[in-house]
């Protein structure tokens, strides 16, 4: 597996330094767009492209700084966490290669084991022992049986936990394991947040738009429910003028519901308004189509409605 893997890598790199000569715009399109937009270190102008692999030490050369200022916060946060990947690989990775490896190993290569006629046996075996259980069921060996491993088994299962039998005084050396890859990569993920906080006041702070500097906060006391008790106190938390102001939102949530039935209320009433006035203008029409039609002023008071006297 690891042999494959380094082949894939090999194919991938030579493939990526091939077209990164010929094909520079597609690789490097800030550098190729904006010349002078990218590190110096990188980017040279009028130069040719080094030997193969040549980025790497300008690559890791680079400061914080000057991946922020060129490649943004996304950019440098991804480094970061590339980086503190590799460091919790290198400080488990003595215990897991001097400890781990060579306890895995001693249940093949040292324990006994009895042998087997039948290979399809031996191929069910080499994912059956991907599990104890399946190893707890393992027939034990007999007197006169020798102690050759199961030849059909790959070299991954061999030196991997899921071949250590169950209740095995030797897991406790995996138990140590957990906990100790748990406390390296608790400290190395609070050391980033620490670094992150302070990169992330940093961006902030030097943005004009008051949303970046704003901060919710919910569950207020009664006592300080209004935006002047707010501010002075957050102002008596943070003195030195670095609060610029407080502002209490209440809850408004029956208001709304008062508003908009009030709206619906006003809307209704515009319509009534609405069909009374067409209602006046129509029966105005009509009043005066009748007494110009040639009859008398009493008729178009009555057709006028009531038969009161004549306007």
């Amino acid at each position: 597996v690891a042999v494959a893997n380094l082949w894939v890598a090999v194919v991938c790199v030579s493939i990526f330094e091939v077209f990164r000569r010929r094909a520079p715009r597609l690789y490097a399109p800030k550098e190729a767009q904006l010349p002078g937009s990218t590190p110096e270190l990188l980017h040279r102008p009028h130069r040719k492209p080094g030997p193969p692999l040549s980025w790497v030490r300008p690559l890791l050369a680079l400061s914080d700084e000057a991946v922020l200022q060129h490649a943004g916060e996304d950019a440098l946060v991804y480094l970061r966490f590339v980086r503190m990947a590799t460091k919790i690989f290198a400080a488990f990775a003595p215990y897991a290669f001097v400890v781990l490896l060579p306890i895995n190993a001693s249940v093949f290569y040292l324990s006994p084991q009895t042998t087997r006629d039948d290979p399809q046996e031996d191929d069910d075996d080499m994912f059956a022992n991907t599990t104890s259980a399946a190893l707890q069921s393992r027939p034990k060996p007999e007197a006169g049986h020798s102690r050759q491993p199961y030849s059909t088994l790959n070299t991954f299962n061999r030196l991997s936990m899921a071949s250590m039998p169950v209740a095995d005084t030797r897991m406790w050396a995996h138990c140590v394991g957990v906990y100790a890859l748990t406390f390296i990569t608790a400290y190395y993920l609070a050391k980033e947040c620490r670094w992150y906080v302070v990169l992330r006041h940093r961006f902030a702070t030097r943005q004009d738009e008051a949303r970046h500097r704003t901060v919710l906060v919910q569950r207020v006391p009664v006592e300080l429910r209004t935006s002047a008790k707010l501010a002075d106190y957050f102002n008596k938390l943070y003195p030195g003028g670095q609060v610029v102001g407080a502002v209490a939102c209440r809850d408004s949530s029956r208001l709304d519901a008062l508003v908009a039935r009030r709206d619906a209320t006003a809307a209704r009433l515009d319509r009534l308004r609405e069909r009374r006035v067409r209602a006046k203008l129509s029966t105005s029409e009509y009043g005066t189509g009748a007494a110009s039609s040639g009859g008398s002023s009493s008729a178009a008071a009555v057709a006028a409605g009531g038969g009161g006297p004549p306007a």
